[in-house]
């Protein structure tokens, strides 16, 4: 880190502390009543319980007919302050604008490598206003539009310090990028855990602060050449987000989230309701069954490629969101046979919120009551959709990742976390 960074540490410190306790503490009333991780917390304390409206206030989408309506692998959306929706459309390689009541306005881009076009456009974020940038995973290129769609400026980002992935800007300007660490040396067929760093970078894309060494995904180094690097079962993995000026780091199995300044200087550890757990004979076996009779298997036929290798411990959690009230979201973590439907929402790190979403619907982006994401139906046709929260008792519905994850999407990397 940069030496302002150092000279923070004493106060950072010092408020991490409290908020630690505070969290604590507030885990623990809500913790001691919970039957098991991802099941509905106890009502020690007041959290919200809701479920999203059966009707859509906005669907967007069609099986077939006008060109616009038809969406090829939505990798990212966000809201404008209009209640207008704005789509990443890897698929097509474009963006699309439409209206509060899902009418298209305009569409940007296309295939291509000049200013304005794109080959692989991955994530969409707001840079002030409706201001909005789109990034590129795999060019580590980012664009930036105007409120009206005019393209400002497309560029590389961090071309002379090394490809970084961008995921998220902070209300200053500056990015928020993470970069994988070289892969260690170990033996063919050996199980590891991939290490990454993590970046804030200015508007040219250089970094200004990092912080290395951070946990990235469980892996298995390849057991003979040409062979390529695959991940565990139940593999553990990290999360990340942004907000305005609060960046949050996760590994999956830990006990924590790490809330960092603008600076990376961290200054809170937000501790979730569910936990790691181990993995013992029992779920070893429960997730072996799963995947021979083909439970694993998400609507459209794609699995990862995995191998018969489990991590001593269970994730604690799968994803997490910066949500538009400043609130964290955290999804539930997945389990042997059981894909999770439900998210917590964390103020000042306790848990104050839970909602439970439908099966096959992917979010992208939660307000103060409504949240924004990817639907399919049986035939994996893909929808954009704007649901409302309503309150209730969570269902507890528990379904096989064949019935209740989105189908994959592996040409755009739609769902690296955020």
């Amino acid at each position: 880190m940069t030496a302002s960074t150092l000279s923070q540490s004493a106060l950072a410190q010092a408020w991490q502390s409290s908020w630690q306790v505070a969290s604590l503490l507030s885990v623990v009333l809500l913790h001691s009543a919970c039957a098991a991780p991802g099941d509905q917390p106890a009502t020690a304390r007041s959290v919200d319980t809701f479920v999203l409206a059966e009707v859509p206030e906005v669907r967007i989408g069609q099986v077939s007919g006008e060109e616009p309506y038809l969406l090829h692998y939505v990798s990212d959306a966000t809201r404008q302050s209009d209640g207008s929706i704005v789509a990443v459309n890897c698929g097509a390689a474009d963006v699309r604008y439409f209206g509060a009541d899902g009418t298209h306005i305009r569409t940007v881009g296309r295939r291509g490598q000049g200013p304005g076009e794109f080959q692989f456009p991955t994530k969409v974020f707001r840079l002030g206003g409706d201001t909005l940038v789109v990034t590129e995973s795999i060019t580590g290129r980012v664009t930036i539009l105007g409120p009206d769609g005019t393209v400002v400026r497309t560029a590389p980002v961090g071309s002379r310090s090394g490809r970084a992935n961008v995921f998220g800007r902070l209300a200053d300007g500056s990015y928020v990028a993470r970069r994988l660490d070289p892969t260690p040396s170990v033996p063919p067929g050996t199980a590891y855990r991939r290490r990454m760093t993590l970046l804030i970078m200015d508007a040219e894309g250089e970094p200004t602060d990092s912080v290395m060494g951070l946990r990235g995904w469980d892996s298995m180094s390849p057991s003979g050449p040409r062979r390529p690097t695959i991940a565990l079962r139940l593999f553990r993995d990290a999360a990340f987000a942004v907000g305005p000026d609060r960046v949050f780091y996760g590994a999956q199995d830990s006990t924590g989230i790490t809330v960092f300044t603008r600076d990376l200087s961290p200054i809170g550890s937000i501790t979730p309701i569910t936990r790691a757990a181990p993995t013992g004979e029992e779920e070893r076996a429960a997730y072996d069954a799963m995947v021979e009779d083909g439970a694993h298997m998400p609507p459209d036929g794609i699995v990862s490629s995995t191998v018969d290798v489990y991590p001593a411990q269970m994730p604690a959690y799968k994803d997490i969101v910066a949500g538009r009230d400043g609130r964290l979201w955290v999804e539930d973590p997945i389990r042997p046979g059981v894909y999770p439907l439900t998210w917590t929402a964390y103020e000042e790190g306790d848990a104050v919120a839970r909602v439970e979403l439908p099966p096959r619907f992917f979010p992208f982006e939660f307000g103060s009551d409504w949240v924004l994401g990817a639907s399919y139906d049986e035939m994996t046709v893909e929808r954009l959709e704007v649901r409302r929260f309503v309150a209730g008792p969570l269902p507890g519905v528990r379904l096989p990742p064949r019935d209740a994850m989105p189908p994959g999407v592996p040409r755009c990397g739609a769902w690296a976390s955020r």
